[in-house]
Protein backbone atom coordinates (compact mmCIF):
# COMPACT_ATOMS: atom_id res chain seq x y z
CA UNK A 1 0.00 0.00 0.00
CA UNK A 2 1.22 3.70 -0.73
CA UNK A 3 1.81 6.36 1.84
CA UNK A 4 0.62 9.20 0.17
CA UNK A 5 0.20 11.44 2.88
CA UNK A 6 2.83 13.30 4.12
CA UNK A 7 1.31 15.77 6.92
CA UNK A 8 1.35 13.92 10.46
CA UNK A 9 -2.08 16.19 11.16
CA UNK A 10 -4.04 13.95 8.49
CA UNK A 11 -5.07 10.35 9.67
CA UNK A 12 -5.89 8.27 7.19
CA UNK A 13 -9.65 7.20 7.14
CA UNK A 14 -9.71 4.72 4.30
CA UNK A 15 -6.63 3.68 2.55
CA UNK A 16 -6.47 1.52 -0.67
CA UNK A 17 -4.29 1.33 -3.74
CA UNK A 18 -5.44 4.39 -5.45
CA UNK A 19 -6.24 6.66 -3.21
CA UNK A 20 -6.34 7.43 0.40
CA UNK A 21 -9.32 9.62 2.47
CA UNK A 22 -7.91 11.50 5.26
CA UNK A 23 -9.28 13.28 8.07
CA UNK A 24 -7.90 16.11 10.31
CA UNK A 25 -8.72 16.50 14.39
CA UNK A 26 -9.83 12.27 13.97
CA UNK A 27 -11.35 12.46 17.68
CA UNK A 28 -13.61 15.48 17.61
CA UNK A 29 -16.88 14.83 18.61
CA UNK A 30 -18.08 17.86 16.35
CA UNK A 31 -17.66 17.34 12.57
CA UNK A 32 -17.47 20.79 11.97
CA UNK A 33 -14.10 20.47 13.37
CA UNK A 34 -12.77 18.01 11.14
CA UNK A 35 -11.55 17.99 7.74
CA UNK A 36 -11.57 15.58 5.28
CA UNK A 37 -8.61 15.28 1.90
CA UNK A 38 -8.19 12.66 -1.17
CA UNK A 39 -4.58 11.74 -1.36
CA UNK A 40 -3.10 9.72 -4.14
CA UNK A 41 0.22 9.43 -6.80
CA UNK A 42 0.86 12.74 -7.91
CA UNK A 43 -0.04 12.85 -12.18
CA UNK A 44 1.75 13.90 -15.09
CA UNK A 45 -0.65 15.29 -18.17
CA UNK A 46 0.64 15.70 -22.22
CA UNK A 47 -0.65 17.69 -24.73
CA UNK A 48 0.82 16.13 -27.79
CA UNK A 49 0.56 17.34 -31.57
CA UNK A 50 1.33 15.65 -34.66
CA UNK A 51 3.02 17.94 -37.73
CA UNK A 52 -0.26 18.88 -38.82
CA UNK A 53 -1.12 20.00 -35.31
CA UNK A 54 -3.83 17.47 -34.52
CA UNK A 55 -4.36 16.51 -30.79
CA UNK A 56 -3.61 13.10 -29.73
CA UNK A 57 -6.17 11.82 -27.29
CA UNK A 58 -6.66 8.32 -25.70
CA UNK A 59 -9.60 6.73 -25.04
CA UNK A 60 -10.36 4.04 -22.33
CA UNK A 61 -13.45 3.45 -19.66
CA UNK A 62 -13.35 5.21 -16.36
CA UNK A 63 -15.50 2.85 -13.66
CA UNK A 64 -16.21 6.48 -12.05
CA UNK A 65 -17.88 7.96 -14.77
CA UNK A 66 -19.21 4.77 -16.46
CA UNK A 67 -18.57 5.58 -19.44
CA UNK A 68 -15.69 5.86 -22.03
CA UNK A 69 -14.08 9.11 -22.13
CA UNK A 70 -11.51 10.99 -24.65
CA UNK A 71 -8.66 12.45 -22.60
CA UNK A 72 -4.79 13.28 -22.76
CA UNK A 73 -2.36 10.74 -22.08
CA UNK A 74 -1.75 10.49 -18.60
CA UNK A 75 -0.97 8.95 -15.50
CA UNK A 76 0.33 8.50 -11.84
CA UNK A 77 3.83 9.13 -11.21
CA UNK A 78 5.66 6.40 -9.18
CA UNK A 79 7.15 6.88 -6.01
CA UNK A 80 11.25 8.08 -6.86
CA UNK A 81 10.40 8.74 -10.26
CA UNK A 82 10.71 12.44 -12.25
CA UNK A 83 7.11 13.91 -14.00
CA UNK A 84 8.50 14.17 -16.78
CA UNK A 85 9.80 10.19 -16.97
CA UNK A 86 6.59 9.29 -16.05
CA UNK A 87 5.05 11.20 -18.70
CA UNK A 88 6.75 9.76 -21.08
CA UNK A 89 6.58 6.49 -19.89
CA UNK A 90 2.35 6.94 -19.77
CA UNK A 91 2.75 8.46 -23.59
CA UNK A 92 4.27 5.47 -24.62
CA UNK A 93 2.32 3.21 -22.51
CA UNK A 94 -0.82 4.52 -23.71
CA UNK A 95 0.24 5.59 -27.06
CA UNK A 96 2.83 3.47 -28.47
CA UNK A 97 4.93 6.63 -29.40
CA UNK A 98 8.22 7.83 -28.35
CA UNK A 99 7.79 11.67 -27.79
CA UNK A 100 10.19 14.73 -27.27
CA UNK A 101 8.15 17.16 -24.50
CA UNK A 102 8.46 19.98 -21.90
CA UNK A 103 6.88 20.69 -18.72
CA UNK A 104 4.39 23.96 -18.99
CA UNK A 105 5.36 25.43 -15.48
CA UNK A 106 6.09 24.18 -12.25
CA UNK A 107 2.73 21.80 -10.87
CA UNK A 108 -0.72 22.82 -10.80
CA UNK A 109 -3.90 21.26 -8.39
CA UNK A 110 -7.21 20.50 -9.85
CA UNK A 111 -9.05 20.44 -7.12
CA UNK A 112 -7.48 22.53 -4.13
CA UNK A 113 -11.01 22.27 -1.99
CA UNK A 114 -10.33 18.85 -1.44
CA UNK A 115 -7.15 17.03 -1.99
CA UNK A 116 -3.30 17.91 -2.56
CA UNK A 117 -2.09 15.80 -5.72
CA UNK A 118 -0.23 17.81 -7.87
CA UNK A 119 -0.78 17.42 -11.71
CA UNK A 120 2.45 18.32 -13.94
CA UNK A 121 1.89 19.49 -17.34
CA UNK A 122 3.82 18.82 -20.47
CA UNK A 123 3.33 19.41 -24.35
CA UNK A 124 5.28 17.54 -27.27
CA UNK A 125 5.39 16.63 -30.79
CA UNK A 126 4.96 13.45 -32.58
CA UNK A 127 6.40 13.99 -36.18
CA UNK A 128 6.46 10.05 -36.70
CA UNK A 129 3.32 8.78 -36.08
CA UNK A 130 4.65 5.21 -36.82
CA UNK A 131 4.07 3.68 -32.94
CA UNK A 132 7.02 2.26 -31.76
CA UNK A 133 5.97 0.02 -28.95
CA UNK A 134 3.03 -2.18 -27.81
CA UNK A 135 0.16 0.16 -25.81
CA UNK A 136 -1.76 -1.23 -22.48
CA UNK A 137 -5.08 -2.80 -23.49
CA UNK A 138 -8.33 -1.36 -23.12
CA UNK A 139 -7.29 1.97 -24.45
CA UNK A 140 -7.69 3.43 -27.55
CA UNK A 141 -6.48 6.54 -29.60
CA UNK A 142 -7.73 9.35 -31.65
CA UNK A 143 -5.94 12.31 -33.40
CA UNK A 144 -8.66 15.37 -33.44
CA UNK A 145 -7.73 18.28 -34.87
CA UNK A 146 -8.39 21.56 -32.25
CA UNK A 147 -11.44 22.84 -33.73
CA UNK A 148 -13.02 19.19 -33.44
CA UNK A 149 -11.48 19.07 -29.90
CA UNK A 150 -13.41 22.50 -28.96
CA UNK A 151 -16.63 20.82 -30.93
CA UNK A 152 -16.27 17.73 -28.86
CA UNK A 153 -16.02 19.83 -25.27
CA UNK A 154 -18.72 22.34 -26.26
CA UNK A 155 -21.24 19.04 -26.91
CA UNK A 156 -19.93 17.37 -23.91
CA UNK A 157 -17.94 14.62 -25.48
CA UNK A 158 -14.59 15.87 -24.23
CA UNK A 159 -14.81 16.17 -20.30
CA UNK A 160 -11.08 16.60 -19.26
CA UNK A 161 -11.10 20.16 -18.23
CA UNK A 162 -7.51 19.64 -17.12
CA UNK A 163 -6.51 18.87 -21.11
CA UNK A 164 -8.03 22.29 -22.14
CA UNK A 165 -6.00 23.99 -19.63
CA UNK A 166 -3.03 22.52 -20.80
CA UNK A 167 -3.85 24.17 -24.33
CA UNK A 168 -4.10 27.54 -22.87
CA UNK A 169 -1.43 27.07 -21.34
CA UNK A 170 0.40 25.99 -24.13
CA UNK A 171 -0.85 28.99 -26.13
CA UNK A 172 0.50 31.23 -23.69
CA UNK A 173 3.73 29.92 -23.78
CA UNK A 174 3.74 29.49 -27.66
CA UNK A 175 2.41 33.15 -27.49
CA UNK A 176 -0.18 31.72 -29.82
CA UNK A 177 -4.14 31.60 -30.01
CA UNK A 178 -4.19 27.57 -29.88
CA UNK A 179 -8.13 27.59 -30.88
CA UNK A 180 -7.29 30.09 -34.07
CA UNK A 181 -3.44 30.13 -35.29
CA UNK A 182 -2.91 28.01 -38.23
CA UNK A 183 -1.01 24.62 -37.93
CA UNK A 184 1.49 25.82 -39.73
CA UNK A 185 2.36 28.74 -36.72
CA UNK A 186 1.47 26.36 -34.31
CA UNK A 187 3.81 23.11 -35.16
CA UNK A 188 7.04 25.61 -36.08
CA UNK A 189 6.34 27.27 -32.96
CA UNK A 190 6.26 23.48 -31.11
CA UNK A 191 9.17 22.71 -33.01
CA UNK A 192 11.10 25.85 -31.91
CA UNK A 193 10.17 25.16 -28.39
CA UNK A 194 11.08 21.78 -27.95
CA UNK A 195 14.70 22.80 -29.68
CA UNK A 196 15.04 24.70 -26.30
CA UNK A 197 14.47 22.49 -23.68
CA UNK A 198 13.10 18.89 -24.44
CA UNK A 199 14.06 15.08 -24.08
Amino acid sequence: MTDFSSNPEFQPVLATPHFCLEVTNPESQREEDKYYRITGLNSAITCLLDGDANVLLVRQYRPSLETYTLEFPAGGIDDGEKPRDAARREIREETGYASRIFSLGSHFHLMMNRTNIRDYLFAGLIEDTAETAMRESGIDIEWVSRSELLQKAFAGDYLQLAGLGILQLLGGELELDMWRASDTQVVEAMRGRLDRESY
